[in-house]
Formats: structure tokens, sequence, C-alpha cells
């Protein structure tokens, strides 16, 4: 299925035992709830004992992050860890704001051309661009964000003895 704004879902398997897995995610995982310039750690978000919301820490900004719900699952002979991988919903909102905008502005501008006599089409053109614009952006923005973050998550919950950050 093709969704409109960035989405992803993502599983990992590994051989470690819940316990583990949120012992790993709890070491590079910093609270939300502490105030520090820059916190420590690879992730920055709430850890439960079988599912977790957190974001990767990032020295620069990106709006279109993505926000990373995870729970753990007993699979097939190990643990899975069942990813879903969204946009922060203020960004969902601003993204829903934009393609409407431009998505009006576009029907009109064709309903115009339709019933009435040849225009101008630079109105249809630059509603277009700003859709395909907001799509390129939040897309390559949230994916290559998202790509990273896989790797990351597989790399601690994959290795036999969690690295020492």
């Amino acid at each position: 299925m093709i969704h409109i704004l960035p989405y992803m879902e993502h599983t990992i398997h590994t051989t470690k035992s819940p316990q583990e897995i949120h012992d790993i995610m709890q070491s590079v995982t910093f609270s939300k709830r502490a105030w520090v310039t820059r916190p420590p750690g690879e992730f920055i978000g709430t850890i439960e004992q079988y599912d977790f919301k957190i974001m990767r820490i990032i020295n620069y900004r990106n709006s279109f992050m993505p926000v990373i719900k995870g729970a753990i699952k007993k699979g097939e002979g190990a643990y899975v860890v069942a990813l879903k991988m969204q946009l922060h919903p203020l960004t969902y909102i601003f993204l829903i704001i934009w393609f409407g905008l431009a998505g009006f502005i576009f029907l009109i501008a064709v309903l115009y051309l339709i019933t009435s006599e040849p225009m101008d089409v630079r109105m249809i053109l630059g509603a277009g661009g700003f859709i395909a614009w907001g799509q390129i952006l939040s897309r390559w923005g949230f994916f290559f964000q998202a790509k990273k973050d896989i790797k990351k998550l597989e790399e601690l919950l994959s290795a036999e003895t969690p690295a020492v950050f």
C-alpha cells in the first residue's frame, strides 16, 4: 500500500530475551523528562517493558525524523521487534495543510481550465510543483533517516554483546 505521507514498518529478529532488549534500549535511550542541552545516548524517548517510542538524536534539524514505535513480540524460535516509523504529529499537521492548500488550488485551476477559455497554465504547474516538492522533501528526509535508524537498531539488537557508547 502506498501512503500519501511517509510511513515505514520493519521487523528485527533477535535471539535476545525481552529483558535483554529492554536493557539495551534503556542503555542507549535518554528520557524526555530530563533537561540537558545535548542528551547522552543514541535515542530520546520512553522505554516500557515490551514496547518503546523513540527518536534518534542528531546534531542538526530535520523535521522529517521518524518517530519509532517498537513492540517486542514472540516469534518462531526467537523474539521479533516490530517497528513502525512515522512522522511527528506536528509535521503531519503541517504536511496535511500544505498538501490540502496545494491540492485545492490545483483543483480550482483544473476546473477553471475545463469550464472556461484557455488560460495560462502557470497556476496548475505551480500547485503541482508544490505538491511534488512537498512529497520529495518529506520522503527524502524521512526515508534517509529511517534507513539509518533501522541499521542502528539492527546493530544493537542483533549483536551478541551490546556495543559500549
